[in-house]
């Protein structure tokens, strides 16, 4: 059994990173289905795991392990990760992946356990507050896919919450999620640019949606990526 098919059987979220360029290398597939990406290698690791990150994180532990003597160190730390809202326990060494030295991260989902560790005294003290139910549409979701290029320096972050702030209908925000599933650098785009792919869909808890309605909200996408981020559409 390779490597690769290892890394994606296990239940952990692991990546690896060039430890000069930050550049993902490798992600398994539970890791990919999380963070909603398909194709992340390529990518800057804060990138795909943070907002509003612009750089190397200030938390990270590549610049500690290649100052370590000891080439099989590990370090285990806990994050708060600003993407998914979730704890996690990571577990950062450095390896040889395809011939070069490598970073790898494992990191396990510590968010439930941290929560039972919760003070039961402090926690019976508040008040018990209202509890809200957002009920589950029945009206049918619809989705689009859209390609475009942007500068190679254009944050995902950035393009997710544009398309967002664009999905309202009526005052009603129709857009229920976006997914990136395909980033690419090379043939056929210009060198310092990147071509992205996307998924929206679109869901009204109010009625069916028509194409009409999906016209609007799209071509306002459209006309506010281009504004905004300079994106350009592919055919």
């Amino acid at each position: 059994m390779e490597m690769k098919e290892i890394l994606n059987h296990m239940q952990a979220n692991i990546y690896i990173t060039d430890v000069e360029n930050n550049e993902i290398l490798f992600m398994n597939q539970k890791m990919k289905k999380d963070y909603g990406f398909q194709n992340p290698e390529g990518m800057k690791c804060w990138e795909v795991f943070q907002v509003g990150k612009k750089e190397r994180c200030e938390f990270c532990k590549i610049p500690e392990l290649l100052k370590s003597k000891d080439p099989a160190s590990c370090i285990t730390w806990e994050e708060n990760n600003t993407k998914l809202g979730r704890v996690f326990e990571n577990h950062d060494s450095l390896i040889v992946w395809k011939g070069k030295k490598a970073h790898m991260q494992q990191a396990y989902d510590i968010t439930e356990t941290l929560a039972l560790e919760i003070n039961l005294e402090v926690l019976l003290k508040n008040k018990p507050g209202k509890v809200k139910f957002t009920e589950v549409s029945k009206y049918p979701s619809i989705s689009r896919d859209l390609a475009f290029v942007v500068k190679e320096d254009v944050k995902v972050a950035d393009i997710i919450s544009s398309i967002k702030k664009n999905g309202k209908l009526e005052k009603e925000n129709i857009i229920q999620n976006v997914e990136v599933f395909d980033v690419y650098t090379g043939e056929h785009v210009e060198k310092g640019s990147k071509s992205i792919a996307l998924s929206i869909v679109f869901q009204s808890a109010q009625r069916t949606l028509k194409d009409a309605d999906i016209n609007e909200i799209h071509n306002r996408i459209l006309e506010t990526l281009e504004k905004d981020l300079h994106a350009q559409l592919r055919a």
